[in-house]
C-alpha cells in the first residue's frame, strides 16, 4: 500500500508502521479520536449550560462571539451576492461594524 510501510524485527514479524501523514494525516486523526472517544466513554459529562456559563463568566463567550458572528454573516451575505469584501472590512474597529 503506498504510503504505509511496515517496519519488522529480525524474525520478519512487524513491529511498527511508518505512516505518510500528507496522505492519511485525515484518516489517523480520525482513528485517534475514536480512540479518544472510546476511552472517555465512561466519564461523566458536563452539562452544555455549565460549559456556557463558565464561558461567559471568563468572558470567552458574550457580546464579542455575537459581533463576531455578525461580521461573518454580513461578510457571507456579501461574498454570496457577488460583493468582494476582505476579511478587513469586517474586523471589530472597523466603522463599518459599529453601527451593527
Amino acid at each position: 500500500m503506498s504510503g504505509i510501510q511496515f517496519v519488522t524485527d529480525e524474525k520478519g514479524r512487524k513491529v511498527a508502521v511508518q505512516i505518510d501523514l500528507k496522505k492519511y494525516g485525515a484518516v489517523l486523526e480520525d482513528f485517534w479520536d475514536g480512540l479518544i472517544s472510546e476511552s472517555r466513554r465512561k466519564e461523566k459529562g458536563i452539562p452544555l449550560e455549565k460549559i456556557k456559563a463558565d464561558l461567559v463568566k471568563r468572558g470567552r463567550l458574550g457580546s464579542r462571539l455575537r459581533l463576531r458572528n455578525r461580521m461573518f454573516k454580513v461578510a457571507y451575505y456579501h461574498r454570496t451576492r457577488g460583493y468582494r469584501c476582505s476579511d478587513t472590512d469586517f474586523s471589530a474597529s472597523s466603522p463599518k461594524i459599529g453601527s451593527l
